[in-house]
């Protein structure tokens, strides 16, 4: 009984989250209100995890890249992908400058079946700038964090 109660809570915390996502994705709650990762932000998204989860594996993250479109053609832009994340849940991506720890952009995406996630972020892949930013994950479900995956942002394109 009391595994079926763990389950229920965490299916319904996962329609929720989709939920969110959803409207996230259609602009009808910004991401920035739907996810804003101050320091008491992040303590109240812990503190609301299941406390009976175990993770069996850490939100790991890596960055890689894709082409996207300007307006003077096709440049690499930053995908952030992963694994680790709760299979169907919800992931919120963030993007910090390593300066003063300011959120510069945010995502949310969905895992898949195998807890593997991606975002393609649109921003312009910097390969000759020093890191001042990072990228770092948050499994809705579970309430854990990712390490931080330190790129270099803030280059123009040619």
């Amino acid at each position: 009984m009391n595994s079926f109660l763990i389950r229920r809570a965490i299916g319904l915390a996962s329609v929720g989250a989709l939920l969110l996502a959803l409207l996230t994705s259609l602009s009808l709650v910004s991401p920035a209100q739907s996810a804003q990762a101050s320091p008491a932000h992040r303590a109240q998204l812990q503190a609301t995890a299941h406390p009976n989860l175990k993770p069996a594996y850490s939100l790991r993250i890596w960055v890689g890249s894709y082409s996207c479109l300007f307006p003077d053609g096709y440049r690499p832009c930053y995908e952030v992908r992963g694994d680790g994340a709760t299979p169907h849940g919800v992931v919120w991506v963030g993007r910090y400058q390593v300066s003063d720890g300011a959120l510069t952009n945010s995502w949310t995406t969905s895992a898949s079946s195998t807890a593997y996630y991606a975002v393609r972020t649109g921003r312009l892949y910097c390969t000759n700038s020093p890191y001042n930013a990072y990228f770092q994950a948050y499994d809705y479900t579970t309430g854990r964090w990712s390490a931080r995956a330190y790129v270099g942002a803030g280059c123009a394109a040619l």
